[in-house]
């Protein structure tokens, strides 16, 4: 691996569970590259869960995901129309996971919030649940 491949990789800024998402999703990927398998899709909803974590916004996760499939030495050996198709199924499954975590996120929250308050409202939890899936749709 040459010295840029790895700077992307040795981000001063990036957390340590960063780091070891990107690592574990290139092994994942280096067994299988496709979506569908189960270690694949596993690592890659860790990365998603800890940028989630992070804060990041959904388009920078995306950008993210690019950043390490660019890099992911597994992609490269495959032909291009192959290559793009692996490179979408994983982009869409990581869109997939980071709403499913914000919504889950989303959920904790009003439940977190009902029970100190001492009021269970689900049409109002429901509401924020749809608001929020319609401020950001799939």
């Amino acid at each position: 691996m040459n010295r840029d491949s790895r700077a992307w990789q040795e981000e001063s800024s990036w957390s340590g569970a960063r780091r070891a998402s990107v690592l574990e999703l290139l092994r994942a990927l280096d067994r299988s590259p496709a979506a569908s398998n189960a270690n694949t899709r596993e690592a890659l909803f860790v990365f998603v869960d800890v940028l989630t974590h992070e804060s990041l916004a959904p388009e920078a996760v995306v950008i993210s995901l690019k950043e390490v499939l660019v890099h992911a030495p597994a992609l490269q050996r495959l032909e291009p129309l192959l290559r793009d198709q692996m490179r979408a199924a994983l982009v869409s499954a990581c869109i997939d996971r980071y709403f499913d975590a914000r919504s889950d996120d989303l959920t904790r929250e009003i439940s977190s919030n009902d029970a100190s308050s001492g009021s269970s409202r689900p049409d109002v939890a429901i509401r924020r649940i749809q608001d929020s899936r319609e401020e950001h749709p799939r």
